[in-house]
């Protein structure tokens, strides 16, 4: 299961284009957690199988961000028209990620 990674992800990107690190991180399901920062809550879960989803306040600037840092990683744009305010990602997305970047 990768949801751990995918916090670590929200914690890279996050400080990476904000400069910003999370005010705070609770883990509210077995498979769902919370990253708050001063503007911006963020939700990482894991919604069937290996399929994880990131959800955002609304559509805007932050989503935009992330968006850019997967595609970049990922080597092409997954999300080219699209106004809802989560992103979904598989397992092998989540490690191409993490690799890119070098999360540990």
């Amino acid at each position: 299961m990768r949801l751990n990674e995918l916090v670590d992800i929200v914690k890279y990107v996050y400080n990476d284009a904000f400069k910003e690190q999370p005010v705070d991180t609770k883990k509210t399901g077995e498979y769902i957690y919370e990253i708050e920062y001063k503007n911006e809550k963020i939700k990482a879960d894991r919604s069937v199988g290996n399929k994880y989803r990131l959800t955002f306040k609304s559509p805007d600037e932050t989503m935009e961000k992330f968006r850019l840092y997967i595609d970049e990683a990922n080597g092409f744009r997954m999300y080219t028209c699209d106004i809802s305010n989560f992103i979904d990602l598989t397992e092998s997305q989540i490690k191409n990620i993490t690799k890119y970047y070098k999360i540990q």
